[in-house]
């Protein structure tokens, strides 16, 4: 190992626990977009010098001034001088209003759907071309710090853009037992086992938690894909313990969208592809009523004795609070998973159905992550990257993994996959 790669690695490490760190140390809205307003002019400054020196910066400031002499170093100065004028004309508004975005600002002083919507469509456009060069300059760069390692350029370039999802390869594992696919249907489900927590503690982001349960959601439904309402599509299936008589309905998820488009899904003409979610059931009752209590439209914001705040503001805070005053009443529960894919269709013309489910059990293996299921694929993708004849382009897990090597990771890390084809 160089001196180089050594040193990229001690850096990278030192960021994630960094990152771990504070990430356990936010919680709400504030917390996550302001720290609970309780940074220092030095803390502040280097945060903004971390915004500032980007691959961009580094590479590309250099590369212009080198091409373009004293017109690239303006460009330079104009970048400088345009974060003084965020600061100073966006910034100051935004605190005085008490609100974290622009796009908070506007929703609230005009209407919020196509404010939002705009938002949205800006924000993508200009991240995935500022994207495109970021992950070109991180190729680059780990290219040439494992370039003694025979890694090539474009291999770089996938390996730091890749992150398989378990579920996109368990569908794959499904559809490789089929010639000609019928459905998939792709359920994720979450129970708790121990004393039952008396404060209601979310999953993950909250924001989302609630898109599950009050957006719309896009299914891929008799060959193309159909927008369904909140919580449609309701199903109860017999799980093994400690899941039972599970609930499920549509949730928003990417998977419906990419799936069934690609290679070993499309060409064997699948008419259906769904994402169904279930929490555990008490948080699942608790979630249900938030949304029927009004917190479904969470960006709408309302105004409470003069004071304009969005549900979302509220509930985070809310929640954050009750966490912290009664965490000494919060038991220790085990948190079990389960991801489930089941596929109908024909295999040498005779009807099959095939089940593929990955379990996650509590596990002194995993303990420390978050989610074991999520965090662990970014170290498989490497792994198996490496493994086998290198690919150069750009892949969705599902067509660029092989599904028995990958399934071979999972087992090391003792997930239990299992596999059954029955008619």
């Amino acid at each position: 190992m160089t001196t180089a790669l050594l040193i990229f690695l001690v850096f990278v490490s030192i960021t994630l626990v960094i990152t771990y760190w504070a990430a356990r140390r936010s919680s709400g809205a504030n917390a996550f977009f302001a720290a609970n307003r309780q940074i220092t002019a030095w803390q502040n400054g280097f945060a903004v010098a971390g915004d500032y020196m980007s691959a961009a910066s580094f590479l590309g400031i250099a590369g212009i001034i080198a091409f373009q002499g004293y017109d690239g170093f303006m460009y330079s100065v104009g970048w400088l001088v345009a974060y003084l004028t965020v600061l100073l004309i966006v910034a100051e508004p935004l605190r005085n209003a008490g609100k974290y975005t622009m796009a908070d600002v506007l929703a609230y002083r005009l209407s919020p759907r196509p404010v939002r919507a705009m938002a949205s469509l800006s924000t993508l456009t200009v991240s995935i071309f500022y994207m495109i060069a970021q992950m070109v300059g991180a190729g680059a760069l780990v290219a040439l710090l494992l370039k003694d390692s025979g890694i090539s350029y474009q291999t770089a370039v996938i390996g730091v853009g890749a992150d398989p999802g378990m579920s996109n390869v368990i569908c794959r594992a499904v559809a490789d037992e089929l010639d000609d696919i019928d459905r998939i249907n792709l359920y994720w489900a979450a129970e708790f086992v121990g004393q039952e927590n008396p404060i209601l503690c979310p999953p993950y982001n909250i924001a989302t938690v609630l898109a599950e349960y009050a957006h719309s959601s896009t299914q891929f439904l008799e060959g193309k894909h159909v927008e369904c309402g909140p919580r449609e599509g309701r199903e109860f299936l017999d799980l093994p313990q400690p899941w039972g008589h599970c609930e499920f309905f549509y949730s928003p998820h990417s998977e419906p969208l990419t799936v069934p488009l690609a290679e070993g899904f499309k060409e064997k003409n699948i008419r259906e592809f769904t994402w169904k979610l279930h929490l555990p059931h008490r948080e699942h009752e608790a979630w249900v009523g938030l949304v029927k209590a009004g917190f479904s439209d969470f960006s709408d914001p309302l105004i409470a004795k003069g004071v304009a705040i969005t549900p979302l503001e509220f509930l985070s805070e809310l929640i954050a609070r009750n966490i912290e005053r009664n965490r000494d009443r919060i038991p220790s529960q085990e948190s079990h998973e389960i991801h489930l894919a089941i596929g109908r269709g024909t295999r040498r013309g005779l009807p099959v159905t095939v089940r593929c489910e990955v379990i996650v059990r509590p596990n002194e293996m995993y303990k420390p992550y978050v989610d074991a299921c999520t965090s662990m694929n970014a170290s498989i993708a490497a792994q198996l990257i490496l493994a086998g004849p290198l690919r150069p382009g750009v892949f969705a897990p599902e067509s660029y993994f092989d599904v028995p090597s990958y399934f071979r990771e999972l087992r090391r890390r003792e997930f239990s996959v299992r596999t059954v084809v029955g008619e």
